[in-house]
């Protein structure tokens, strides 16, 4: 009875080890199957897999100020022009008042400022 307890555990550490060799034998044999690379596809509606640096920035611009018309039309259509020009100490020309709202702006942004501050002052509160 003792001898057959003992084969029999023998027999089950046995195959917990060879169960256990199982992933190491697979990723032997997938070692040495040549590597296939990787297809990669680039979504052309995200500008950061263009692939062009250039065209990732143009994204960006029209993205970025297409919200920096909409955030100056509303500020200049709230505030209105007397008291943005009596704010930046400029005349009270629609004009002049978008044109030194649009100063804060970068620089690539600001035409964008421009002519969402002077929509807002056309047509804002």
């Amino acid at each position: 009875m003792q001898t057959f307890l003992k084969s029999r555990a023998l027999g089950m550490i046995v195959v917990l080890v060879c169960l256990g060799a199982v992933p190491s034998v697979v990723w032997l044999i997938n070692a040495r199957a040549p590597e296939r690379p990787a297809v990669q596809s680039r979504d052309a509606r995200y500008a950061s897999q263009s692939g062009s640096r250039s065209a990732t920035r143009k994204a960006q611009l029209a993205t970025r100020g297409n919200e920096e018309v909409d955030s100056a039309m509303e500020a200049c259509g709230g505030l209105g022009v007397e008291r943005l020009a009596a704010r930046y100490g400029v005349e009270r020309r629609r004009t002049v008042v978008a044109k030194r709202f649009a100063k804060a702006y970068e620089p690539a942004y600001r035409a964008h400022a421009y002519e969402g501050c002077l929509a807002g002052l056309r047509h804002g509160g």
